[in-house]
């Protein structure tokens, strides 16, 4: 599981001109529970999921978006 940087992931998504719901649909995600996952709110994102949003965003170092828990 990942904690996200959520204002740098939005800025990003913003930059490659997406929405967070183009980006839900391509996780196979509702929008609501996208945005639960944005607001680090009880849900965070899978490593596939965070692999997902690497290559659609294409970020290069995901440890500038996400942090792992220990």
């Amino acid at each position: 599981m990942a904690l996200t940087n959520t204002q740098k992931l939005k800025g990003r998504i913003v930059e490659k001109n997406l929405t967070q719901n183009a980006v839900a649909r391509c996780l196979g995600i509702d929008n609501s529970f996208m945005s639960y996952k944005l607001q680090n709110k009880t849900f965070e994102f899978t490593q596939d999921e965070v692999k997902k949003i690497c290559e659609l965003l294409e970020i290069e170092n995901p440890a500038d978006f996400f942090e792992t828990e220990n």
